[in-house]
């Protein structure tokens, strides 16, 4: 099972769009991060968007559209520590201080981003219950529709 697009395998029918499989490609490489978990739903025109952020705030979160391309950037734990003082050391005081017996929560910095299409619009962004939900449309014009050609 092919865990990338791999792009050879689609040469014989694409013609002109390189770049965008280029994209695909890099979007989807050795590199992709799966941090935080996401949802990705369609529903006909309608792309709904859900972002796993239990333990982000608003304050933490930003979220832009430039040139077709949706970033949501979270800024967790960066703090600018006071000369002298190490991040292990801050860990280790919060370690001692709160006692954990499993830490597994994602307090971290991240961030994600989302290549839509010329004709997609971000129509909303919410946060509830720790779940970012992103709620996205694609307007088709009219004379992009697909219309039905009576046979006569």
């Amino acid at each position: 099972m092919k865990n990338a697009i791999e792009t050879e395998d689609l040469k014989s029918w694409h013609l002109g769009f390189d770049d965008l499989f280029e994209q695909l490609r890099n979007a989807c490489g050795p590199n992709f991060n799966s941090f935080p978990p996401y949802d990705l739903a369609q529903d006909g025109n309608n792309y709904v968007l859900d972002v796993a952020v239990a333990g982000y705030d608003k304050k933490d979160l930003s979220i832009t559209l430039d040139n077709g391309v949706l970033d949501i950037i979270a800024r967790k734990g960066t703090h600018i520590l006071p000369t002298g003082v190490s991040k292990e050391d801050v860990i280790e005081n919060v370690d001692k201080e709160n006692s954990y017996l499993h830490k597994g929560i994602a307090k971290r910095s991240f961030g994600l981003k989302y290549i839509l299409s010329e004709d997609t619009i971000v129509k909303e962004a919410k946060l509830e219950n720790g779940m970012l939900t992103i709620t996205m449309e694609k307007i088709v014009p009219e004379k992009k529709e697909i219309k039905q050609i009576e046979i006569k």
